[in-house]
């Protein structure tokens, strides 16, 4: 199982104001990342000091985000995990099912080459993308945590 990765913030926001952006982000359904090609889209459930959000892109599910807010004297701290969907554990099992597979299959040195190569070319894709889920998911928590927001 691919471990989760911690983050901590703190930010000079109150609890109230992160519990309301967080409320924004998830109840936003035109949230607009201008760096990426893909709209992306949060959705979540958020109480008075936890929330659980989760990333989509289309019809994939990206990534999922737990969190503790906790209120200091003059900031908050954010403690948050993410881990992977569950859509790269499949790949990741499907991955060394079929290096199982080609390794007990007995085919000849060329196949089993062709094999590995596209094999590896998975694994490449798994990892990019496990990446690229969770950077996005901390890029744009950490910038609702500590930046200002314009009201429009």
């Amino acid at each position: 199982m691919l471990p989760y990765k911690h983050y901590t913030i703190e930010s000079q926001l109150s609890t109230e104001e992160i519990i309301n952006r967080l409320n924004r982000l998830t109840q936003n359904s035109d949230f607009d990342d201008s760096s990426q090609k893909k709209k992306r889209y949060f959705t979540g459930a958020i109480t008075d000091n936890s929330f659980k959000i989760i990333q989509t892109s289309g019809n994939i599910e990206k990534g999922i985000v737990k969190g503790i807010i906790t209120q200091n004297q003059n900031y908050s701290i954010i403690k948050f995990n993410t881990k992977p969907s569950s859509g790269l554990l499949t790949m990741l099992f499907f991955i060394l099912g079929s290096l199982t597979a080609f390794i007990i299959s007995g085919d000849s040195l060329k196949s089993i080459f062709f094999k590995t190569a596209g094999l590896l070319f998975l694994v490449i894709i798994f990892l990019w993308d496990f990446y690229n889920s969770s950077s996005v998911l901390k890029k744009n928590l950490v910038t609702l945590f500590t930046q200002e927001i314009k009201e429009q």
